[in-house]
């Protein structure tokens, strides 16, 4: 997200604020809905509801930075 943030500052384009927030997104969240998975966590099924939202967030993100 921090790269995304440098590059949207140099470029002066908004669209790499999109990028780095729905790789911050995905990435935040899909780590966690991993480690999840890993260890067999108790709530197993609110974190994928989460990772769910979260790669539908991603992808308006994505959706909304179009030309």
């Amino acid at each position: 997200m921090i790269i995304g943030i440098g590059f949207s500052t140099f470029a002066g384009d908004t669209k790499w604020l999109r990028y780095g927030t729905a790789a911050g997104i995905l990435l935040a969240f899909g780590r966690f809905a991993y480690s999840n998975v890993v260890i067999s966590g108790d709530y197993l099924i609110f974190i994928a509801s989460m990772f769910v939202v979260a790669l539908i967030a991603a992808a308006f993100l994505l959706w909304r930075s179009g030309p």
